[in-house]
């Protein structure tokens, strides 16, 4: 009787598996894109992270930041309505400053640091620019535009190139893909590989 019961219970198993219904292709769709989401999330965040620890490899944000808190700090004291002396400003300016680098976090530990950093990166705070090149023609110094809205501002022409680019790999790269799969070897697709090798 043992065996009987074993080859039943496969059987109720396999019945089981045939009866049983595949996930519907939207929840596989929708997995799939979450699990994408995640995976580029995160990879995102840990380059941003990478990105901001080079960056600051000997000090270079530290530096930045520190200049151009030391610029708020002066602006703020300058702004002041009291009359102070030379020294009497020069201690207020380094109390406002010591104030703003704590705020900044630059007197936190490593990681904590490049941390809160990648997090500012993440959300676009950036703080200004106090200097900004354009096209090499000509140069602003002391301009102090918000490192975002200059982003925004030249978001439109980025999208658009980018769009025009991959328009043009859409329209022109795909018909040309699916004559070289079709002519394997003739001189076009020899021409064609040349070029890759090259630009690659």
């Amino acid at each position: 009787m043992q065996p009987t019961n074993i080859k039943s219970s496969a059987e109720n198993s396999e019945l089981e598996l045939a009866t049983r219904k595949p996930p519907s292709t939207f929840r596989r769709v929708g997995s799939y894109a979450v699990f994408r989401l995640l995976t580029i999330s995160i990879t995102i965040i840990v380059g941003i992270f990478i990105a901001v620890v080079v960056a600051n490899k000997g000090g270079g944000i530290d530096t930045s930041t520190a200049a151009s808190l030391r610029v708020i700090a002066q602006r703020q004291v300058w702004n002041m309505d009291a009359n102070l002396t030379y020294e009497e400003r020069r201690a207020v300016e380094d109390e406002i400053f010591a104030e703003l680098a704590d705020e900044a976090g630059l007197n936190e530990p490593f990681l904590k640091k490049h941390f809160l950093w990648t997090v500012n990166a993440l959300k676009l705070n950036l703080g200004d620019a106090i200097y900004m090149r354009q096209r090499a023609t000509y140069v602003l110094p002391q301009q102090r535009d918000e490192i975002k809205s200059i982003i925004f501002d030249r978001l439109p022409n980025t999208l658009a190139l980018v769009g025009l680019a991959d328009l043009l790999v859409f329209v022109v790269g795909i018909p040309l893909a699916l004559y070289l799969s079709r002519n394997y070897g003739n001189s076009i697709d020899k021409l064609i590989n040349i070029i890759a090798f090259i630009t690659a």
